[in-house]
C-alpha cells in the first residue's frame, strides 16, 4: 500500500473518530439537557404539591379555632378531599393523634411516629416540609405546623407520585426520543463511514489508473484531488497541488479566464459543454494539449468537478506520422503503376514492331491480339496511378480510357460509331480488370470480323447496376453476327472467345452470347 493510500486510510479513520466524539458529546449534552428538563419539572411539581398540601394544614389550624370538640375534628378531617394517597391529621404536641383521615387509618400511627416528623414535634421549628418514606415505603410529602399558643400539631401529607404521575410518561417520552435520537445517530454514522470507505476505496482504484489523469476541483479552481497520472502529464505531485489553485500551476495565462468562465458554467445551473480541448502547459512550461471530459458533484456544498483528461498530443503525433506513412505509400503506389506502365509500352511497342516485320500475316495477327490485351492492362495501371485510391477505380474512367486506346489503334479514322452509357461508380479494380479484357476481346473481335477494312458500322456499349449486388456489361454491334456453331457449341471462336469464357467463370458471371442482328454479349457478374 502506498504512503497516499495510507495516509487516506489514517484521514478516513481519524474523521470517523472525530464524528464519533461529536456525536457522544451531543447525546451526552442531549442527555444533561433532558436530565435538567425533568429536575426542573420536578421542583415544579412537588412546589405545586407543597402548596396544596399548606393550604390544607391552615384550613385544619383555622378549623382548630372554631372546634368544640374533637369528635367535630375527626369530621373535618375526614371531609377533606382525597386525592391520591392523601392524608390529614391533628395531634397534640407531644404527637399524640387526636383526628385524622380514615384512609389506612391502622398505620397513620406508625407513619406520624417516624423519626423524622417525632425530631420536628420535639424541635423549635413551627413549619417544615419532609419527605418521609411512608409506612407503606411508599415517599409522601409531609407538610407540618405546630400551633404553640394551642399545644396543637396539624399536618398534611400525600404520596410524592400523585405529584409526578405525569412524570413516568414525560420520562418514557423523552426516553424514547433520547433512544431514537441515539439508534438513528449510530445508524448515520455507520452510513457515513460506509460511504467514506467506498469513496476510499474508489480513490484507490482511481490511482491504480495510471494512463488517464483525473483531477478534481472547486469551481473556483482550488484542487482536491490529483492520481498518479496527472503527476506523469503535468509534472506537479498530488502534495504539491492538492489545495492550491489549478489555474496557476497548469494554466497558461492568457487561457485564465476561459478555464475559469467554463468551470462556472459547468458548475451552474445552466446547461454548459461536458468536454473541451484545451492547450495547458506543465510544470516545465511545455504546452499540452488534452481533451477535458467533466463530472459534476452537485450534491456537495461547494460542488466539485472532476476533469479526465486525454492527452491529444501523442495522438497528434502518431495521426501526423501515419498520414506521412500513407503520403509514402502512395508516392510508391504512383511510381509501381507508373513503372508497370512504362514496362508495358515497351512490351507493347516491342510486339507491334515485331508484329510489323513477320511476313506470317496469322503470327503477326497474334502478335497484335497480345498488344491490344496489355494495352487493356495499361490502362488500368494508367487509371490507378492518376486515381487517389490504388484499391477503387472509376468505371467511367476506366472504360472510356479504354474505349479511346482501343480506337485509336484499331479505328484511327473513326469508321465505327460506338454510343456508350456508363454508370459511375468506384469498383475494385480486381473486379474491373477481367471485364476490361473482355471488352478488349469484343473490341478487337469486332475490327477484325464485323468491319474488316474500310467498312464502316455502329456498336454501342452499356454498363450499369440492376441492383446493388449486380454488376451489368452490355455490347452489341451492327454487324453480321455470330456464326451458328459460336452460338450453339462456343466452338470456332478461336482463343478470344476461350479467353472471354474463362474470364467470366473467374467473376463467377453469367455470360450471354446472341445474334441481334449483330452479335453481342452480356456479362451479369456480382459486384464482390
Amino acid at each position: 500500500m502506498s504512503d497516499t493510500t495510507n495516509c487516506e486510510t489514517i484521514v478516513t479513520f481519524v474523521s470517523s473518530a472525530t464524528r464519533t466524539r461529536y456525536f457522544v458529546g451531543f447525546m451526552l449534552l442531549l442527555a444533561g439537557l433532558l436530565l435538567a428538563d425533568l429536575y426542573r419539572y420536578r421542583q415544579h411539581r412537588l412546589e405545586v404539591l407543597k402548596n396544596r398540601l399548606t393550604l390544607a394544614a391552615d384550613f385544619l389550624e383555622h378549623t382548630l379555632a372554631d372546634a368544640d370538640d374533637f369528635g367535630a375534628l375527626q369530621r373535618v378531617v375526614e371531609q377533606l378531599p382525597r386525592t391520591g394517597m392523601s392524608i390529614y391529621g391533628i395531634t397534640d404536641a407531644t404527637g399524640k393523634v387526636l383526628a385524622r383521615h380514615p384512609f389506612q387509618a391502622d398505620a397513620v400511627d406508625r407513619y406520624v411516629n417516624d423519626r423524622q416528623l417525632a425530631e420536628f414535634v420535639a424541635g423549635p421549628e413551627l413549619v417544615a416540609d419532609l419527605i418521609l418514606p411512608g409506612f407503606d415505603h411508599v415517599p409522601r410529602y409531609v407538610h407540618i405546623k405546630k400551633l404553640p399558643q394551642i399545644g396543637f400539631i396539624v399536618y398534611s401529607a400525600d404520596t410524592v407520585d400523585s405529584a409526578l404521575g405525569s412524570m413516568s410518561q414525560r420520562i418514557l417520552m423523552l426516553g424514547l426520543l433520547y433512544v431514537l435520537i441515539l439508534v438513528g445517530g449510530i445508524g448515520l454514522l455507520r452510513a457515513q463511514n460506509r460511504l467514506e470507505k467506498s469513496e476510499s476505496r474508489l480513490r484507490r482504484i482511481i490511482d491504480t489508473i495510471d494512463d488517464i489523469p483525473i483531477q478534481g476541483y472547486y469551481a473556483d479552481g482550488t484542487v482536491l484531488y490529483w492520481n498518479k497520472a496527472s503527476e506523469t502529464l503535468y509534472g506537479w505531485t498530488a502534495d504539491e497541488v492538492v489545495g492550491r489553485n489549478a489555474y496557476d500551476l497548469v494554466v497558461p495565462e492568457d487561457m485564465r479566464a476561459d478555464v475559469a468562465a467554463q468551470a462556472e458554467a459547468f458548475a451552474g445551473p445552466g446547461e454548459s459543454a461536458t468536454s473541451r480541448v484545451w492547450t495547458l502547459k506543465n510544470r516545465a512550461g511545455e504546452r499540452v494539449t488534452v481533451k477535458s471530459h467533466y463530472i459534476l458533484i452537485d450534491d456537495r456544498e461547494p460542488k466539485e468537478i472532476y476533469n479526465l483528461d486525454v492527452h491529444l498530443d501523442p495522438l497528434i503525433e502518431a495521426r501526423m506520422r501515419i498520414e506521412q506513412l500513407l503520403e509514402a505509400k502512395n508516392m510508391l503506389l504512383r511510381e509501381v503503376h507508373h513503372r508497370i506502365k512504362n514496362n508495358m509500352t515497351t512490351i507493347s511497342s516491342l510486339l507491334y514492331l515485331q508484329a510489323d516485320a513477320m511476313d506470317d500475316r496469322k503470327a503477326a495477327t497474334a502478335l497484335l491480339d497480345a498488344q491490344g490485351r496489355i494495352t487493356n492492362m495499361m490502362t488500368l495501371y494508367n487509371t490507378l496511378y492518376r486515381s487517389e485510391n490504388f484499391l477503387e477505380v472509376s468505371t467511367r474512367t476506366y472504360f472510356s480510357d479504354l474505349l479511346g486506346q482501343i480506337g485509336s489503334t484499331l479505328d484511327p479514322t473513326g469508321r465505327v460509331r460506338i454510343e456508350a452509357d456508363i454508370e459511375d461508380r468506384l469498383l475494385d479494380s480486381k473486379r474491373l480488370l477481367p471485364l476490361g479484357m473482355m471488352l478488349n476481346e469484343w473490341l478487337t473481335n469486332m475490327y477484325k470480323y464485323a468491319f474488316p477494312g474500310d467498312k464502316s458500322g455502329s456498336a454501342s456499349l452499356r454498363f450499369g447496376f440492376p441492383n446493388e449486388h449486380t454488376m451489368r456489361l452490355e455490347f452489341r454491334d451492327d454487324g453480321p453476327g455470330f456464326p451458328d456453331n459460336v452460338l450453339n457449341d462456343h466452338t470456332g471462336g478461336g482463343f478470344g472467345l476461350l479467353l472471354v469464357h474463362m474470364l467470366a467463370e473467374q467473376l463467377g458471371a453469367e455470360l450471354v452470347l446472341e445474334n441481334t442482328p449483330g452479335a453481342g454479349f452480356r456479362v451479369t457478374a456480382p459486384i464482390g
